[in-house]
C-alpha cells in the first residue's frame, strides 16, 4: 500500500483501494519537507530494520524555496512497532536520520 496515495485519496474523499486491517503490529508514517535551500545528495542508507519503507521522492541536486501548499516532502518513511509509543520513538528517530543523510547547502 502506499501510504501517500491512501492519504491523498481520503482526503478527496475517494475509497482507497486497499482494506486495511489490524495486526499485532502498528505503523506509522511520516514525510520529511524540505528547506528553502539546495538538496546537494542524499547519503547511502541501510535503513534500521525497523523501517518498513523509505523513499526518496526527489531527485538531486535540487532547489527547494520551503514547503509549499501542494504537500512538498522528499523523504517518505514507514516504520513498525509493537506499541504506538514505540512507533512514536521510531519517527524521532527518522527524522534525526534524515537529517545525517540530507546534504544541504
Amino acid at each position: 500500500m502506499n501510504p501517500t496515495r491512501a492519504s491523498v485519496r481520503d482526503q478527496a474523499g475517494l475509497s482507497s483501494p486497499a482494506a486495511i486491517t489490524l495486526g499485532r503490529k502498528l505503523y506509522g508514517w511520516i514525510l520529511i519537507p524540505p528547506r528553502p535551500s539546495t538538496l546537494a545528495g542524499i547519503a547511502e542508507l541501510s535503513p534500521p530494520p525497523f523501517v518498513r519503507h523509505f523513499h526518496v521522492r526527489t531527485p538531486c541536486p535540487r532547489m527547494f524555496t520551503g514547503v509549499s501548499p501542494r504537500v512538498d516532502f522528499i523523504l517518505e518513511v514507514v516504520v513498525e512497532g509493537a506499541v504506538s509509543d514505540e512507533v512514536t520513538r521510531r519517527l524521532g528517530e527518522c527524522v534525526q536520520i534524515a537529517e545525517t543523510v540530507l546534504k544541504w547547502e
